[in-house]
């Protein structure tokens, strides 16, 4: 069996984080350490074990005492398989432009590369902590931000540059019957922020429309 059909195979059976640590490792190395850089979920999953042993607490309690509880983010959570009242179901776009249910995966295999489930509401107050200096301290929002032109990802954030040299960070991401994107104008203090239940609607296509009519150049 390769790889892509281990990971489907995988994907829709429940894990526990220390289950997904063992498949990841059992994977074969892209590449020699520090040769270069790949963004991947993989790493996603390593950090939420790392969040974990560190702080001795489970990933979900971490995320609602360091960042929805400061941030007033009530409506935020990891995935788990508790009822959500107003849930939005996901669906997916077929080649017909027929609207259809989204492929299963179980979310336990998401954990902390995708698996929370948030409004855009939500994220409107997540940024506002952010800004307003709830989570980290100024220094260290500072450094969450900048960008010395070269590395463009890091702390879970892109970097680009657009017109008249001003940064945006900004990520994009989806998962079976999802999609998000979050934008932030650093220099505007503007923040886009464009959520879908259909995964294959792109909504860094639409982020990117909000942006150019904000005046900005095309981020795409």
């Amino acid at each position: 069996m390769d790889e892509g059909c281990e990971a489907v195979r995988i994907s829709v059976q429940k894990h526990s984080i220390d289950e997904l640590v063992e498949w990841i490792s059992s994977l074969p190395m892209e590449s020699e350490v520090p040769t270069n850089f790949s963004y991947s979920n993989s790493g996603y999953i390593l950090l939420g074990k790392i969040i974990e042993t560190v702080s001795g607490s489970t990933y979900a309690d971490f995320l609602e005492r360091e960042i929805f509880g400061p941030a007033g983010m009530k409506d935020s959570s990891l995935e788990s398989s508790s009822i959500l009242s107003n849930r939005a179901s996901g669906y997916e776009m077929t080649a017909e432009r027929e609207l259809r249910n989204a492929s299963y995966i179980d979310m336990s295999n998401a954990y902390s590369a995708g698996g929370i489930v948030s409004t855009a509401r939500d994220l409107h107050m997540l940024n506002c902590a952010l800004d307003e200096g709830k989570l980290l301290s100024g220094d260290m929002t500072v450094k969450l931000f900048s960008w010395d032109g070269q590395q463009p990802y890091r702390y879970g954030w892109n970097r680009t540059s657009i017109r008249a040299n001003r940064t945006m960070a900004f990520h994009h991401g989806g998962i079976n019957g999802y999609t998000a994107s979050y934008l932030k104008l650093l220099d505007q203090e503007i923040a886009v922020i464009v959520l879908s239940n259909v995964s294959t609607m792109l909504t860094s296509t639409l982020a990117g429309v909000i942006v150019n009519a904000l005046g900005e150049d095309s981020l795409l």
